[in-house]
């Protein structure tokens, strides 16, 4: 059994003012062996919360849940079932975030297997711009891992959101591939994934992603890269061109360490609109031993779209993280 938890103040992008936020994840896992010599095994954990436990931002981070995942491993293959990433995501993982809750996880680009792709589209019947998210369990992730490379394949049956609901879908599919190379000091990562559904009366969509990533570690520093650009067909039209890149540099100091980020995400509907969502964000975090550190940070984010006002909101947050 593993735990972490964490308690703290957190200043969210100007919902609701300075509150508490806590939270405890507790982790069990089981494994064995069969007489070929595979490993199986199982995990499962649970998040409970208390005050502001959700990421700030993510209104569809639910407060409390249950995620849990099975795997079969031997050869170098492993096969995992449940919660577990999209291929892309695996191969490429984030940069580096800042602050003890991560203060809305802003330093990521999005995934279309798990976490999901957030498309902004024009309502048909109300003319408003509304809000899309498509996320990704339960997935079927394979990877193979062969020296310094590392294969992945997934399929996720995905679900969907919609600010206001207009469809029902059906035979959602998302599929992903990635592969990453590990040499000296570099680490270098790409990914493709698709995703496709339809909604009566046989009205298709799909979205495909590309995306790179670059790590590298000199000594004291760590730089991390990632660049990924998409598209979306809606009612069989190029509905939205996604280009997303963050960047991100950690400086570690014995038990401390600095970290600043960088993120954009650029959505352009053709003859529509274009939509710039941009944060920055600086922390630290000490490490006070025996699996406790003090974290804080702060994240500012503009979101800009061509018809309406720019907005900018900052939030901040300090806090304990344990681990057990």
């Amino acid at each position: 059994m593993q735990g972490e938890a964490r308690m703290g103040l957190v200043d969210d992008f100007g919902s609701g003012g300075t509150a508490f936020s806590s939270r405890v994840r507790i982790s069990f896992q089981a494994v064995g062996q069969t007489d070929g010599g595979l490993s199986f095994g199982a995990s499962t954990r649970a998040d409970l919360t208390g005050g502001n436990g959700a990421n700030p931002g993510d209104a569809l981070n639910p407060n409390n849940g249950v995620d849990s995942s099975v795997f079969l491993s031997g050869g170098g293959f492993t096969i995992s079932m449940g919660d577990v990433d999209g291929a892309a995501q695996a191969a490429a993982g984030q940069v580096d975030g800042v602050g003890f809750t991560g203060l809305g996880d802003l330093n990521e680009i999005e995934f279309i297997g798990t976490g999901g792709v957030s498309a902004y589209f024009l309502d048909a019947y109300t003319d408003a711009l509304e809000s899309l998210t498509i996320t990704g369990d339960p997935a079927l992730l394979l990877q193979y891992t062969t020296g310094d490379l590392s294969l992945y394949a997934s399929v996720s049956q995905p679900t969907y959101r919609f600010a206001e609901a207009c469809c029902t879908w059906t035979d959602i599919t998302a599929r992903s591939l990635g592969a990453a190379y590990a040499f000296d000091r570099v680490r270098v990562s790409l990914g493709y994934e698709t995703w496709k559904g339809m909604t009566a009366p046989a009205v298709h969509a799909s979205t495909k992603n590309l995306s790179l990533g670059i790590d590298t570690d000199l000594g004291p520093v760590a730089l991390k890269a990632r660049y990924a650009v998409g598209d979306t067909v809606f009612f069989g039209t190029d509905y939205q061109d996604l280009t997303q890149w963050a960047v991100s540099a950690t400086y570690r100091a014995d038990a401390l360490s600095l970290t600043v980020f960088v993120n954009d995400r650029s959505a352009v509907v053709p003859g529509s609109w274009t939509i710039d969502h941009k944060a920055i964000g600086v922390g630290a975090a000490y490490d006070l031993g025996g699996g406790a550190s003090l974290a804080g940070g702060i994240v500012r984010k503009t979101e800009d779209i061509d018809v309406d006002p720019e907005e900018t909101t900052t939030a901040v947050d300090l806090g304990l993280n344990f681990t057990f």
